[in-house]
């Protein structure tokens, strides 16, 4: 008679596996969160542009470096630990702090003088414009 193997569902194996990932990630043996993260974004388009979101609550505008070049946009900055100085003895950290770094590849059909960034209820938000586009023209057929 052959032994049974079992094999968890994938659901379960896919949990699991992004626990693993997580605790790593954010340091869950040691209590301390990475030393560098990367915040989360979400990207939009309009007609007239490209819109990005980025969730930084706790970073001053002061700590952000926003730079393009050569079709890359660059949002880098830093967010300090909030319990630096204090006398509290921290158990447990999962909110990131630290260094962090994030790179939007832009099309080429974009107004790079024109774009703007706005920082409000700690999400920053970057309008990009796109060109002028060029309607299409109809041609009879004679």
């Amino acid at each position: 008679m052959a032994d049974r193997i079992y094999f968890p569902s994938f659901t379960t194996l896919q949990r699991e596996m992004n626990r693993l990932f997580d605790e790593f990630l954010r340091g869950a043996e040691t209590g301390e969160a990475p030393a560098t993260w990367t915040p989360r974004a979400d990207l939009a388009e309009t007609d007239e542009a490209y819109l990005i979101r980025i969730d930084l609550p706790g970073v001053a505008k002061e700590n952000l470096d926003l730079q393009f070049n050569e079709g890359v946009l660059t949002v880098s900055g830093e967010r300090p630990a909030e319990y630096e100085g204090t006398e509290e003895t921290v158990r447990h950290v999962e909110r990131p702090h630290g260094r962090f770094f994030r790179s939007f590849t832009l099309p080429q059909t974009i107004d790079p003088a024109g774009i703007k960034a706005e920082m409000r209820d700690g999400v920053l938000t970057i309008r990009i414009p796109k060109l002028a586009a060029h309607q299409p023209r109809k041609i009879k057929v004679e």
